[in-house]
């Protein structure tokens, strides 16, 4: 969030870029399994990913993301032309969404995610 406003802040008052339309992101855009990994090692998780179809899912899983548009952006040119760089590292950023959903999600929104015995049963 911080990453966010900061560069949000230096849109509004750097003249050079009144008129402009910058892509805001990462310097490169992790793939969801790399993002997946690196939260996990934060946390202490030693789990393994399992990438399977949406068929094979179940039916708490699949989520109604149109995955034909890409994610990743080309920041550069935000960043060359108004010098942003991140006043918080990435792996110190994870580390505070971490918190923040520790700290925020509830059982109930927990409870609705988490179905291990039909996950289980997917992966055979």
């Amino acid at each position: 969030m911080e990453n966010v406003a900061a560069a949000i802040a230096l849109a509004v008052t750097d003249n050079r870029a009144a008129g402009q339309i910058y892509n805001l992101g990462e310097p490169v855009t992790p793939t969801l399994s790399e993002r997946i990994q690196r939260l996990g090692n934060l946390v202490g998780w030693g789990g393994k990913i399992v990438i399977l179809p949406k068929e094979q899912l179940p039916p708490h899983l699949p989520m109604n993301l149109q995955w034909q548009y890409h994610l990743a952006t080309d920041t550069a040119r935000f960043r060359e032309e108004l010098g942003y760089v991140e006043p918080i590292a990435e792996q110190e950023a994870l580390r505070q969404t971490i918190v923040w959903e520790q700290q925020n999600l509830t059982a109930t929104s927990t409870e609705q995610l988490n179905d291990y015995l039909a996950e289980d049963k997917a992966m055979e």
